[in-house]
C-alpha cells in the first residue's frame, strides 16, 4: 500500500490593494495609462489634449492613475462607494480584475459606473484611430 501525504498550503492575500498611491479617492473620473507612455513628453501631452476637450482636470475631477502593464489592480474596491467614469490607455480589463469588457472603445456600463477601455496612447497615430477614440469618448461623457 503507497503512503500518502497530505500537506496544506496557504496563502496571503492583502485587503487592500495599491490603490493607496490614489491621492483624492472620490473623484468621479479616473483614467489608467501606461506609466512609460504617461512619462513620455509626446503621448502625455496628446493625453492632456483628450483630458482637456472633456473638461477634465486632473486633481479637481480627474485622477490619473499612471501604471506598470504587468501590473494587477483591484478596481472593484474604487467603485463601491459611488459611480465613477474609468477610461483605461493601453491597461487591459483583466489587470483591473474585470471580466467581458473585451471590446475597444465601447462603453461598458457596470454597478453604476461606467468603463471605456482604449489601447495605448502610441497606437494613436493617425487620425482614423484619433477619430474613432474621440467619437466615444464623446458618447462616454454625453458630448
Amino acid at each position: 500500500m503507497k503512503k500518502v501525504f497530505h500537506q496544506s498550503f496557504s496563502y496571503l492575500i492583502p485587503e487592500k490593494s495599491g490603490f493607496s498611491r490614489i491621492q483624492n479617492q472620490g473623484l468621479p473620473q479616473y483614467v489608467f495609462v501606461d506609466e512609460k507612455e504617461y512619462n513620455q513628453p509626446e503621448y502625455h501631452a496628446f493625453l492632456m489634449k483628450i483630458l482637456a476637450a472633456l473638461n477634465l482636470e486632473a486633481g479637481s475631477n480627474l485622477e490619473i492613475i499612471p501604471c506598470n502593464p504587468n501590473t494587477l489592480i483591484a478596481l472593484p474596491e474604487l467603485i463601491t462607494d459611488h459611480p465613477v467614469n474609468v477610461i483605461s490607455f493601453g491597461i487591459t480589463p483583466a489587470q483591473l480584475h474585470l471580466q467581458g469588457f473585451e471590446l475597444i472603445h465601447h462603453c461598458y456600463h457596470f454597478q453604476g459606473s461606467t468603463f471605456l477601455f482604449a489601447n495605448s496612447l502610441k497606437s494613436y497615430s493617425n487620425e482614423a484611430t484619433k477619430k474613432t477614440l474621440w467619437m466615444n469618448l464623446k458618447m462616454m461623457f454625453g458630448k
